[in-house]
């Protein structure tokens, strides 16, 4: 080991890496939290909705709208040629109406990772990131930014 790197030989099998210079950033900084309005919903509907009404997003954004109301979100999607998907799913949502975009790849990305038959999503505003978590479970926290609308 070295000032700047390590190397580690084991069994004729060599791993060489060089030790990051620098301070790390503190990444507790950039997970929203405070009051939220939250939305539980069932991972496999969401992401069969987020896939049939992305199709008609831009391709360029890929981004789909999200609004909130009591115990039902619609995703919606639209592209420079005027088309346009709409589909409303069944949830739990308590707290403020929210209209809110994001790159439905980011997403589906997320959800494609989570095991549990269902999620929750907390938003903090309409500009502002949300943080997807599995019920019950600190083990993972997704962060997401918002697209502007």
């Amino acid at each position: 080991m070295g000032s700047s790197s390590i190397i580690i030989d084991i069994s004729g099998t060599t791993f060489a890496s060089k030790l990051i210079e620098g301070k790390f950033p503190d990444y507790e900084q950039v997970i929203p939290s405070g009051d939220s309005s939250m939305l539980s919903i069932n991972r496999k509907l969401f992401s069969e909705s987020l896939s049939r009404v992305s199709v008609l997003s831009s391709e360029k954004f890929r981004g789909v709208r999200i609004i909130t109301s009591d115990n039902s979100i619609n995703i919606s999607a639209n592209n420079p040629e005027k088309e346009q998907a709409e589909e409303s799913i069944d949830c739990s949502y308590s707290g403020e109406a929210t209209d809110i975009a994001f790159n439905v790849n980011y997403i589906q990305e997320i959800l494609s990772s989570i095991d549990d038959d269902s999620v929750e999503i907390h938003f903090f505003g309409s500009n502002k990131s949300c943080l997807i978590t599995s019920p019950g479970s600190e083990s993972f926290k997704y962060v997401v930014m918002p697209l502007l609308i």
